[in-house]
């Protein structure tokens, strides 16, 4: 015997049967991640770069956020991250830990990558 009551809904006092639910249970849904594409588009129209200048030597602003959108927000690897901005593996690992030093250091920076990352998650 069940100890919870269910109360039928207006459809099952007319129609007799059981009505059931489409919506996946909040534990089994999954959050739907952004491409690296999207992060690029993102990061070279907010920043104003040619998109070749991620794939330049040297630790631009846009590069530093790319690179951190890319591992926190879309969750890729380092092989992903490396090939989109012609680094070793190694030099993603770096340059992850330089933003996140930069990110303990530099409020204006900070906001910028905060605004970013809340970009990606708002529905265009």
């Amino acid at each position: 015997m069940s100890t919870f009551s269910h109360t039928p809904s207006r459809f099952e006092r007319e129609t007799g049967e059981r009505e059931l639910s489409t919506e996946f249970p909040r534990s089994h849904r999954q959050a739907v991640l952004p491409d690296l594409d999207s992060i690029r588009n993102l990061v070279i129209s907010t920043l104003g770069v040619r998109p070749e200048s991620l794939r330049q030597r040297g630790r631009s602003d846009a590069r530093l956020a790319f690179a951190w959108l890319a591992r926190r927000a879309a969750a890729s690897s380092c092989r992903q991250i490396q090939e989109q901005l012609s680094l070793s593996a190694p030099g993603v690992s770096h340059l992850l830990r330089l933003t996140e030093e930069r990110l303990r250091t530099d409020k204006r920076f900070a906001r910028l990558l905060h605004d970013l990352q809340r970009a990606l998650k708002s529905p265009v």
